[in-house]
């Protein structure tokens, strides 16, 4: 930027630069009395004072040139007022501006991504540990990252995957069983047995009117189980060779794969309200595999939450009443997933729910790309692949220079963006607790 000299008054557009610097690429509060200095020389004219400004300035261009790692912006201290701690910014003039981050930011979905060791699970252990008491929070743990942070406490319930018995087909309270039913149909005639849905609907129906003659007055609801469709498709006699038998065979298979790499956990006719009402709960998923079985066991239970909550009373928008986070979540939410549509589905609806996520990957790139769109916060650690910058790049709004700079961050050092922030919704760097 261009400084006149002291006997050349500049321009208004000198000083909405100048004032766009300092608080934007300098981080500089817009309360500070250099900020006040220039409101100053816009309404009385003083060499003195001018002078004064430029050497200021000078001083602050100075020193963030010599900083290592730094974004082209830097948010003020007065940008994140209150909330929760999870880090800081150190500015060119030796402040440093605390990021707090409010848990109404996290009903917006939020990605969290970067190489192993990079800080990644350090922050998710933060914002879990932050959330307010009333949150129900839904942890998908593959790698057991989470065991300690989520046993230290009563309010926590951690469930090995194996022991867990539920039933899908066993609709929220107050949810509309044909409703219901309706979907799960929709969730398990997806991607091969697409054109075994009516099928499905004809032998679910059958199972249901059986199971309404057998009810007792006073006495649950006796729900046919995923185990009982199977058991009936298995027993189900079709003309040979005719298109319903294909669709039987195909259902069958794909559904007795499913139940059986899941361990019977879809083998009782126990719902999933008691689970999913429990202040937190993890669900150790080690060993769960491989990917459709995984999407398979994780879908169920986020379907649940979330469609348990669409007939609840809320404000709006709703604060946060549900967060879950999804560990390794590249696996689950790759544009060939059986299961995709869903996921995208599902975001555009979860603010309005109070349902907030928290995606933990590596490998960004391979997410699909109307599921990153549809996310608001971003945490990006060190990354090395190509395709990841890049993608990174897009969604931040890097410039040249900043996604060079993501291959060389420390462990900690993490670049973020909030795209719906009110006050800075530029990408910054930012040092993850515990910072220097």
């Amino acid at each position: 930027m261009k400084t006149a000299s002291p006997t050349e008054r500049p321009g208004p557009a000198w000083l909405i630069q100048t004032w766009q610097e300092l608080t934007e690429q300098l981080g500089v509060d817009p309360t500070d009395p250099l900020c006040r200095n220039i409101e100053r020389l816009g309404t009385a004219w003083n060499d003195e004072l001018y002078l004064h400004v430029c050497r200021a300035l000078d001083h602050l261009r100075r020193a963030r040139g010599s900083m290592l790692h730094r974004s082209d912006r830097m948010p003020p201290p007065s940008a994140f007022e209150e909330g929760v701690l999870l880090g800081g910014v150190p500015l060119p003039g030796g402040k440093v501006t605390r990021l707090l981050v409010s848990p109404l930011t996290f009903p917006l979905p939020t990605v969290i991504c970067g190489l192993p060791g990079s800080g990644k699970t350090w922050l998710a252990r933060l914002i879990l540990a932050a959330a307010y008491p009333t949150t129900r929070i839904l942890v998908f743990d593959p790698n057991r990252s989470y065991r300690l942070c989520c046993g230290d406490s009563s309010d926590w319930l951690s469930i090995d995957w194996q022991t867990l018995r539920l039933n899908p087909l066993v609709p929220p309270p107050d949810y509309g069983l044909e409703a219901w039913l309706s979907e799960k149909l929709d969730q398990l005639a997806r991607g091969e047995l697409l054109h075994s849905r009516y099928l499905l609907a004809r032998r679910l129906d059958e199972l249901l009117e059986a199971a309404t003659r057998r009810a007792e007055p006073g006495e649950p609801f006796p729900y046919p189980s995923l185990f009982d469709l199977r058991d009936d498709l298995a027993h189900r006699k079709c003309r040979p060779g005719s298109k319903e038998e294909m669709y039987r065979e195909s259902a069958l298979n794909v559904l007795d794969g499913r139940i059986r790499s899941t361990q019977h956990v879809f083998d009782c006719a126990q719902g999933m309200e008691k689970l999913v009402t429990n202040t937190r709960v993890r669900i150790d998923t080690e060993g769960l595999s491989p990917v459709p079985s995984v999407d398979f066991f994780i879908t169920h239970l986020m379907h649940y939450v979330c469609r348990a909550r669409a007939h609840a009373v809320r404000n709006e928008p709703p604060p946060l009443h549900t967060l879950i986070l999804l560990e390794e979540a590249q696996t689950l939410l790759e544009s060939r997933s059986i299961n995709i549509t869903f996921y995208q589905e599902l975001l555009l609806v979860a603010r309005a729910l109070g349902v907030g996520f928290l995606f933990i990957v590596q490998d960004i790139s391979r997410i699909d790309p109307i599921v990153l769109a549809a996310c608001a916060n971003y945490f990006v650690f060190s990354q090395s692949s190509a395709n990841n910058k890049r993608v990174v790049r897009d969604l931040l709004s890097l410039s040249p220079r900043e996604c060079d700079l993501l291959g060389n961050l420390v462990p900690g050092e993490c670049f973020v963006r909030f795209t719906q922030h009110p006050r800075f919704s530029y990408p910054f760097l930012a040092r993850i607790l515990p910072y220097e």
